[in-house]
């Protein structure tokens, strides 16, 4: 396939650099195209200049604020597990990224977009053209490769797309089904209608006035708050081991931060000491053992999150959890979702879950 780069020979350092990447590539194969065929690995049938990730508008924003998500080298293109050292587990499930074919005056020639799959690999499901007929020309040598032209791909693509759709059309369309459709249709079903405080006395009273709404999560207990800063609780399996907890606390902000702008907030947290500032101490009773903590955005406002394992006493008891605290600061209020549970097992599949409930949340009264 004469638009896609592997190994070959006489290769320069870059050409070298770039055929390292697409090995790793394709170790993700088989490859979906278009939805609905596939390739079964890359070829070096022309040298590319470069090679660059990019994502789209809203995930690049997201990255910037959660640097723990960051794309650290483009090898990690299939780091979606906590164990590696590219893309971690907190809000990337749902996550695109763009492999860009730029010639050597930066011109984008055309772009491969990557979606994680249900396998937790990352696979091609789009393949766009952007400047014509796709001129490859080495980065550390005079002479010119022919150009590609329109027709000769548009050739090559239909040949593969038969060959392999006859091929393989029930495993595609399943694949399609499950790896495309069915995600935004499952995440839709892990959440349930939308809960807003104001709605009724007690919320409004619960949440200080806070005007928020988030979604809740299907299959959960809805309990209101028993202590004061707790607006609502949802849990699963009360009593049991395997128990899971989602709250969601609102506290009021002392009179002399009213009114302290988000922009400073956001310096406080990403580039000052808000992170470890507001990162919470051990009490008399209990140890919080922080795993990590990172700057954060939720709905436009900024703070923090962080996670780890808490250890302590309760009712004589020794009691140890999993957890893990969102929490951002408004003009009046501090908010917060934690979710906690006593399994590590428990707690990890339940992230997920903690991440769709967070980028639910809506503060409507500053739009």
């Amino acid at each position: 396939m004469p638009l896609l780069f592997g190994s070959c020979s006489f290769q320069t350092e870059k050409e070298k650099e770039l055929s390292k990447i697409c090995d790793k590539i394709n170790s993700l194969t088989p490859i979906k195209l278009n939805d609905s065929f596939e390739f079964s690995s890359f070829k070096c049938d022309f040298p590319i200049v470069k090679l660059q990730y990019r994502f789209t508008e809203y995930e690049w924003e997201s990255s910037e604020a959660n640097q723990e998500m960051k794309l650290e080298i483009l090898n990690d293109v299939e780091a979606a597990t906590n164990n590696n050292v590219g893309f971690k587990d907190f809000r990337d499930a749902g996550y695109t990224f763009f492999l860009d074919y730029v010639d050597k005056n930066n011109q984008l020639l055309f772009y491969l977009c990557l979606r994680k799959s249900s396998d937790d690999t990352y696979k091609i499901v789009e393949l766009s053209e952007e400047n014509g007929t796709y001129d490859f020309v080495e980065l550390e040598r005079d002479e010119k490769k022919p150009a590609i032209s329109k027709e000769k791909r548009d050739e090559t693509v239909e040949k593969i797309k038969n060959e392999n759709w006859k091929k393989n059309k029930d495993k595609f369309t399943k694949i399609f089904d499950e790896e495309i459709k069915s995600p935004k249709e499952k995440n839709q079903k892990k959440l349930g209608e939308y809960y807003r405080p104001i709605d009724t006395p007690t919320g409004y009273y619960k949440s200080k006035g806070l005007n928020f709404q988030i979604k809740k999560p299907s299959g959960f207990e809805q309990m209101e708050g028993d202590r004061p800063n707790i607006v609502q609780k949802w849990i699963k399996k009360r009593g049991k081991e395997d128990m899971v907890i989602f709250m969601v606390l609102v506290k009021n902000l002392p009179d002399e931060m009213h009114g302290i702008s988000q922009n400073e907030y956001m310096q406080y947290f990403k580039y000052g000491s808000g992170v470890d500032d507001y990162k919470p101490d051990d009490t008399h009773n209990f140890k919080f053992n922080i795993a990590k903590s990172n700057y954060y955005t939720l709905d436009n406002y900024y703070g923090l999150y962080y996670e780890g394992k808490s250890e302590g006493e309760r009712l004589g008891n020794n009691v140890e959890s999993y957890y893990i605290t969102v929490q951002v600061l408004l003009d009046k209020h501090m908010f917060s979702i934690t979710m906690s549970a006593f399994e590590k097992d428990i707690f990890d599949s339940n992230k997920e879950l903690f991440r769709l409930l967070a980028n639910s949340v809506i503060f409507p009264d500053q739009y």
